[in-house]
């Protein structure tokens, strides 16, 4: 998971503005118990991540979903955006490298997720 760009803002404050504090949670769909996380970043609507998971238990043709959280010290998280990739996408030689739009992500909002996700041999 390398980065987002353009997320919304989800918390307002009179010193820092407009901000969120975005995390990437990313899951095979449908199976719950592969869920990981990315580490949060504070007041920011571009995150860098830069950070590899490694997802047991994918099966060939399972997707992948990414969600994008605002994190919030109280309460629930609040969603920025989300994308499922499809396996055709990426469980090819090679894998899948690039930029892909957001979906769920406010109404307007141009927000994108830059990832790189391969099936790694057994």
């Amino acid at each position: 998971i390398v980065r987002a760009r353009r997320l919304r803002p989800a918390d307002w404050d009179l010193v820092n503005g407009a901000s969120s504090d975005p995390f990437c949670r990313v899951q095979i769909q449908g199976k719950p118990h592969t869920v990981s996380e990315t580490s949060w970043i504070e007041r920011t609507l571009n995150p860098v991540w830069n950070e590899e998971h490694e997802l047991r238990d994918y099966v060939r043709g399972d997707s992948v979903e990414f969600t994008i959280l605002d994190k919030d010290k109280h309460g629930k998280a609040d969603l920025l955006g989300r994308y499922i990739l499809p396996a055709r996408e990426f469980d090819r030689k090679d894998g899948f490298s690039g930029t892909v739009r957001l979906r769920e992500c406010g109404r307007g909002q141009p927000a994108t997720l830059t990832m790189r996700v391969e099936v790694l041999p057994p």
